[in-house]
């Protein structure tokens, strides 16, 4: 009685953590940044509290949580050093800000169990989305702050029956085109399609050849700086001057990252914070990116010493707050979880999630902003299933009859 309370309880406070995950977008915000955090930290205590029940992990798994278990070590010692180093009101709000997004790891406990992933998200499925197309569909559009645990079904919408298949398909399609100027949505939704479509023919996959496609999911990292970030690199490299480029709006347009990277780098050198960061109470300093972003917060608005706390960019968040050494723990996690899933699963769906883990890294390099919401949610969910050794040692038939509980 008291898992199944647990699970509900977890259950409910993700559906309303989903329906505050638009607030930023919607016309009619459910509540304030303190509501907000209240429920986030509500959230974490809650994991902490219950984490031998929602993750009774066997001891011989300790191994391949090493890297969860330093980043989270490493976190302690960041957030500690920022209670020592804030000195205004402002760092020590953005310190409790911060520290909620670095701790977001911790979800990958909550989502090892299939069983209680089934109910959480089981839950979701039948409540979030009827509230969806009631009542958020209007405000937000089809968002993936709100929508993003659909990425999850979007990957096997193969292995449900065929009117809840062409369901999800329907969902995902929406899911792509309807992501207007939002490329970001697109890019995420199609990938996981794409997985989709490998699950239907999994059969003609060889083991060898899912070993090549994770490989690869992860050199797409260099096609990402060589065409995505290619101003950042000449501005750094000195070929070019980020003076020229704030003035270019159809570079802007096309590259709305470059600056980013450059005040970011060049904030860590000047300020000497490269290998520890600056702790989740400050931020990196503005330069250059002004130019992409000061037009959206109202005249009022005050950039404490002229920092922008966090930034779009997952990654270049985590090496402002925890330098490079916070940088380094954060990558491998994902890449544990990828290798664990492609090199160490006995059904190729998992091998297959994998993969799109290793995607979801190479694209944190330009989007994903860390932050308690349904969309790191249903992100750290897909990354708790690649650890869980229970999900692992399913065979393909197991995970066909378990996916097919949620809906």
């Amino acid at each position: 009685m008291m898992k199944i309370k647990l699970v509900l309880l977890f259950a409910i406070l993700i559906l309303l953590i989903t329906f505050i995950s638009v607030n930023g977008w919607s016309s009619i915000p459910l509540g304030n940044n303190i509501t907000t955090i209240f429920l986030q930290l509500v959230t974490i205590f809650l994991i902490y509290k219950y984490k031998k029940k929602i993750f009774p992990f066997n001891v011989s798994e300790r191994g391949n949580y090493v890297f969860i278990t330093l980043y989270l070590i490493w976190t302690y010692i960041c957030i500690i050093r920022g209670v020592l180093i804030a000195d205004n009101s402002i760092e020590y709000k953005q310190l409790i800000m911060g520290s909620i997004s670095l701790i977001i790891p911790i979800l990958s406990w909550l989502f090892y169990s299939p069983d209680k992933v089934a109910k959480i998200f089981s839950f979701w499925f039948k409540y979030a989305l009827v509230a969806f197309f009631l009542f958020f569909y209007w405000i937000v559009g089809f968002s993936q702050f709100y929508l993003s645990p659909l990425l999850f079904f979007f990957c096997f919408f193969p292995l449900f029956p065929i009117k809840q298949r062409w369901f999800i398909l329907t969902l995902g399609l929406l899911y792509c085109l309807c992501s207007g100027e939002n490329r970001s949505q697109l890019i995420k939704g199609g990938f996981a399609l794409f997985i989709g479509i490998l699950c239907y023919k999994q059969n003609l996959l060889s083991n060898k050849l899912i070993k090549t496609g994770h490989i690869l999911c992860y050199l797409l990292v260099f096609v990402l700086i060589g065409f995505t970030l290619k101003y950042a690199v000449n501005i750094l490299t000195q070929k070019q001057y980020a003076e020229e480029i704030t003035q270019d709006v159809e570079i802007l347009s096309e590259d709305s990252r470059s600056l980013i990277y450059v005040d970011v780098i060049n904030s860590a050198i000047n300020n000497k914070y490269i290998l520890c960061g600056r702790t989740p109470a400050r931020g990196n300093d503005i330069v250059y990116s002004g130019v992409l972003f000061k037009w959206a917060y109202d005249d009022s608005f005050v950039f404490n010493k002229d920092e922008r706390h966090y930034n779009e960019v997952v990654l270049l968040n985590i090496f402002t707050w925890e330098g490079f050494i916070g940088l380094i723990l954060y990558s491998l996690i994902y890449i544990k979880a990828s290798y664990l899933a492609v090199y160490h699963s006995k059904n190729k769906y998992i091998s297959l999630l994998g993969c799109y883990i290793a995607f979801r890294w190479v694209y944190g390099w330009i989007e994903d902003v860390n932050n308690l919401d349904i969309l790191n949610i249903s992100l750290w969910m897909m990354i708790g299933v690649c650890y869980s050794s229970q999900f692992r040692n399913m065979s393909n038939n197991d995970f066909k009859t378990w996916i097919k509980k949620i809906i």
